[in-house]
């Protein structure tokens, strides 16, 4: 196998099992099953699950700031404020493994800090500055653009309750599932909307 496979193979794993299970419910001995590799290969890669778990974190992190940057050209085409916030809420949506992170740090406090949270922070505070820039006859003040945030937060949690795996079990669902998945998706869309929906009339032109 070319060389570094294996810790591709450990960090995709890692990546799914704490994004699905949290830190504490997170499984070395599942991380290495699901990676086709002996437990000890996992350590080998990392020491311990503190260390695992701060290395999957910052590749997550790496890729929504990657994502970010792709998307910086269309954020700063945007005809409106309300288009500036769908594409952010797209972006988020195409980021399984970030907004579920994101959920189980705000469930759960750990030694490893608010490293998601941190991110997504960093991500608003550069629309924010894009909006500026862009909309300067705006003019909105900090709380008005906190509560557009904690709008989108919402949102964020909406997509870590009702998203999928990024690999599905292999065999077809069955047609109870297929329903289920049509239902959450409703269910999420019709949440955008609404949310897309508050923060225009908070956003209002003056």
């Amino acid at each position: 196998m070319p060389e570094g496979k294996y810790d591709q193979q450990v960090l995709k794993a890692a990546r799914e099992q704490f994004s699905d299970f949290g830190f504490f419910g997170a499984r070395i001995d599942t991380i290495a099953t699901s990676a086709r590799v002996n437990k000890r290969m996992v350590y080998e890669f990392c020491h311990t699950k503190d260390g695992l778990y701060m290395i999957a974190l910052s590749d997550v992190s790496r890729e929504a700031m990657e994502r970010f940057q792709q998307c910086v050209p269309m954020l700063q085409s945007a005809h409106d404020i309300r288009e500036v916030y769908e594409i952010t809420l797209n972006l988020f949506e195409s980021l399984t493994s970030f907004v579920r992170l994101l959920a189980w740090e705000r469930m759960y406090m750990t030694i490893h800090g608010p490293r998601i949270l941190e991110t997504a922070n960093d991500i608003f505070a550069r629309i924010r500055r894009i909006i500026a820039a862009k909309f300067p006859e705006y003019n909105f003040s900090p709380p008005t653009l906190d509560a557009v945030e904690a709008l989108c937060h919402s949102y964020l949690l909406t997509l870590a309750m009702y998203s999928q795996k990024e690999d599905t079990e292999e065999g077809e669902e069955s047609p109870a599932e297929h329903t289920e998945l049509i239902e959450e998706s409703v269910v999420s869309t019709y949440t955008k909307e609404i949310i897309l929906d508050c923060i225009a009339k908070i956003l209002c032109k003056p």
